[in-house]
């Protein structure tokens, strides 16, 4: 029999406690119902993905009953093989795509697809928006992900979604704090893949089941201690300044970094590069850029302060550059910033935020994305050709 040491007894009294507690508050949680699910799982390609089959709800900012459907996907389930007299469009983005927000249907991914369904162009088809957004995704993982996924659905058109506020530092393994997940780097003027990330000790520890399970237990623990209730107060004061955590107040700018030049023209080369694959697989490609919640705030005055601060004159430099990135390359560019900005000025409606968080900060809520999804389809019913998509906005 294995004699302990008297400090290795206690250190595994000490263990024990730990993990009995744990066990007692997380059996204390199921029986109040509270619900904390594990909505990702490690992935050695895009760093991480949706796990199939998971659901729960979703109440760390807005609140929704979350479905991840058999493939993965933030959506009802599909058919891989496309039935007869349908268009499938293929909706690539991040965290505003995959919208665990707002329910499903509120999604403007659904809007979309059911906007689409009752324009005259597309009778006789049935229209399908398959949603393949992942939160944390930039254009690179968005990129692996047509590889990886996209093309087993037989898409006729595939709509990447942009958000400028944080997709282009995405793009940088320079500028990227988040380091699990892949990038794409130059070797003799070519972008390759690049999965370093394999090796990084945080992603071998998620693949650890033991790992996940502890993580999923002590997060439960963690958010049932009032931390929520610092978060949102926590953004209310950020949302006086427009100053949201996880965005780069740089893409306003013209870049006069090397890492900044170097992450715009990674964003550039990665667009011309899906363009160009997605042209092979004779399907179209469009290209929406979403809001920044500075770009589209209600009150012009809190805007015009943001500007001041940053020494600008006005917000959609990242969403002109994207544009004209797209004139040049011969594939469509919709700039909803804008839009929004004029819709918000005349109905002073919030886009962003959340009564749980705070308006005017965070992803968009459920008139975020009724406006996008609206706004999509009567641009994509009204100009789209077959064949044509190079005129469509």
């Amino acid at each position: 029999m294995v004699q302990f040491k008297p400090w290795q007894q206690n250190l595994l009294l000490v263990c024990f406690g730990i993990f009995s507690g744990l066990v007692v508050f997380e059996i204390a949680l199921r029986l109040v119902n509270f619900s904390y699910p594990k909505f990702y799982i490690a992935d050695d390609v895009r760093g991480r993905v949706h796990r199939p089959g998971a659901e729960g709800w979703w109440r760390s900012e807005g609140e929704a009953y979350i479905k991840i459907n058999r493939d993965g996907l933030r959506d009802i389930d599909r058919q891989q093989t496309k039935p007869q007299n349908t268009f499938r469009i293929a909706l690539l983005g991040d965290s505003f795509a995959a919208a665990f927000q707002v329910p499903q249907a509120k999604t403007f991914a659904a809007i979309l697809e059911n906007k689409l369904n009752q324009c005259p162009k597309f009778e006789g088809k049935n229209v399908e928006v398959i949603n393949f957004g992942i939160s944390g995704y930039g254009t690179a993982q968005q990129l692996l992900t047509l590889r990886t996924s996209v093309w087993s659905y037989s898409p006729d058109l595939v709509l990447l979604t942009l958000l400028t506020g944080n997709d282009i530092r995405n793009n940088s393994k320079s500028l990227e704090p988040d380091k699990v997940r892949p990038f794409f780097v130059y070797e003799a003027d070519r972008l390759v893949p690049n999965f370093s990330f394999r090796n990084d000790p945080m992603f071998q520890l998620n693949q650890s089941k033991e790992y996940l399970r502890l993580g999923h237990l002590i997060a439960r623990v963690v958010d049932s201690i009032g931390t929520r209730k610092q978060i949102k107060e926590d953004l209310a004061t950020q949302a006086k300044t427009l100053q949201e955590p996880g965005m780069d107040e740089a893409i306003y700018l013209e870049p006069t970094t090397p890492e900044w030049q170097e992450a715009w023209q990674i964003t550039e080369d990665l667009l011309k590069l899906i363009d160009r694959e997605i042209q092979e697989k004779n399907a179209e490609f469009w290209v929406v850029t979403l809001s920044n919640s500075p770009q589209v705030h209600p009150n012009p005055a809190i805007r015009q302060q943001y500007r001041q601060r940053l020494g600008i004159q006005d917000l959609f430099y990242p969403d002109r550059r994207i544009k004209k990135i797209g004139d040049r390359a011969g594939f469509p560019v919709l700039n909803l910033a804008p839009l929004f900005q004029k819709y918000a000025d005349r109905n002073r409606t919030f886009f962003h935020g959340f009564d749980n968080t705070a308006l005017g900060i965070g992803h968009w809520n459920e008139a975020g994305h009724a406006l996008a999804g609206e706004t999509m389809a009567e641009r994509f019913c009204a100009k789209f050709e077959p064949n044509a998509a190079q005129n469509a906005f």
